[in-house]
């Protein structure tokens, strides 16, 4: 529909008036304009978050001003960069030489808009403002561009793109794309009386972790896959200082310690003396519309499970945990609802093994949530199984 493409459509009347512009700037004026814009919206993205953080309270409030303060500075960048321009293009003399520089800057004018949309497109494309981030995903124009960048564009802002993101969870794909959907019957809620949900629930637990530096209580899921060791996601103790509180079904808490983080894959190992609870195995892949079980901790609720359906397995490549650098995870887009809480904890298959972890939840599609394969973190499971000394959680995630 016609509301779904507002932007393509103001970015086309924009290329054409910028390309007008251009013709009468010049290519001098022009190309020193983009170069000044987009030196400028790069220290513009350095100084915004600290900026914002100590103007303002609030997540919203700290994205907008953000987002504000970044184009501000591009936009001192700019003018200062013309203002440069236009004294260089005093020295244009000549028909010849005026004429191919106001063609130039014609194609630089219309160039330039198109990847300043493409910069702020990926930088919004996360953040707090929905009609906003649905208009950048559904753009033609600027996922058009974005298949054209190199892939390394993707990192170049990223922490700024994790300092806007509106999610409590952590940044599946890149951030244009990605969030396809595939359509799945809706979950069978007779999942949720099976014997292999009484069989596991024992082995799942509640994970409670404190992070002084960022002031936070991160609170998450986790499940027994090898004696007294619980594996959850990174993000749910990312920071954590001292031991974390994990508590089982029964209200019996533990403290574990972390001796295994991995925050590319988004996953990290508890080492728990004394915890009793039998270890889950991991199961074999699943196939699409296979029945499955969230189950975890939501929103600090008692133990609430979930009825799901797998919708895809597929390889979803974007920005680790702390938007350091690009990773690619094997994962499970789940229809179900994943929530705050749901964190580390496992997708189960209907006899109670362990399809694989949860560590997500799509931004603008409520039902559909993701899990890293049983697959992907065998490798941390196999690590982490025996290891008994303490690691270190690094600083808190975006």
């Amino acid at each position: 529909m016609l509301h779904d493409h507002i932007l393509d459509l103001i970015l086309l009347v924009l290329v054409v008036l910028f390309g007008v512009s251009g013709y009468r700037q010049g290519f001098i004026v022009s190309l020193l304009s983009f170069v000044g814009f987009v030196g400028g919206g790069v220290i513009g993205v350095l100084i915004a978050p600290p900026i914002a953080e100590a103007a303002v309270d609030g997540a919203a409030q700290q994205a907008l001003l953000a987002i504000v303060v970044a184009f501000l500075s591009a936009t001192l960048g700019q003018l200062v960069a013309s203002s440069v321009g236009a004294v260089l293009r005093n020295r244009v003399t000549g028909m010849n030489a005026r004429t191919a520089d106001a063609v130039g800057g014609t194609f630089v004018s219309a160039l330039s808009l198109l990847v300043v949309a493409w910069f702020f497109g990926s930088l919004v494309a996360n953040s707090e403002f929905k009609p906003v981030r649905t208009q950048v995903k559904g753009s033609s124009i600027i996922n058009g561009i974005n298949d054209v960048m190199p892939s390394q564009a993707q990192t170049w802002f990223a922490s700024f793109q994790g300092f806007v993101k509106s999610s409590e969870f952590p940044q599946v794909f890149n951030g244009l794309g990605g969030e396809s959907v595939v359509q799945v019957p809706p979950p069978d809620e007779s999942v949720l009386s099976t014997r292999g949900l009484r069989a596991a629930k024992n082995s799942i637990v509640k994970v409670v972790s404190t992070a002084p530096q960022c002031q936070r209580r991160i609170e998450g899921t986790g499940f027994v896959f090898a004696p007294q060791h619980i594996m959850t996601n990174a993000h749910v103790v990312a920071g954590a200082r001292g031991s974390s509180v994990v508590a089982t079904i029964n209200g019996d808490t533990n403290r574990g310690r972390v001796v295994l983080y991995d925050p590319k894959r988004d996953v990290a190992v508890l080492y728990v003396p004394g915890l009793k609870a039998p270890a889950l195995e991991f199961a074999k892949e699943a196939r699409v519309r296979d029945d499955a079980i969230i189950a975890g901790f939501p929103k600090n609720q008692p133990f609430t499970p979930g009825a799901a359906r797998i919708r895809a397995r597929q390889t979803a490549r974007g920005p680790d945990i702390y938007h350091s650098g690009q990773v690619s995870r094997e994962i499970y887009a789940i229809r179900g609802k994943v929530e705050p809480g749901n964190s580390g904890g496992p997708l189960l298959s209907t006899d109670g093994r362990v399809y694989g972890v949860i560590f997500a939840a799509a931004l603008d599609t409520p039902s559909t949530g993701y899990a890293l394969t049983a697959g992907e973190v065998t490798p941390d499971a196999r690590a982490g199984a025996n290891a008994t000394k303490p690691v270190s959680t690094q600083s808190c995630s975006d």
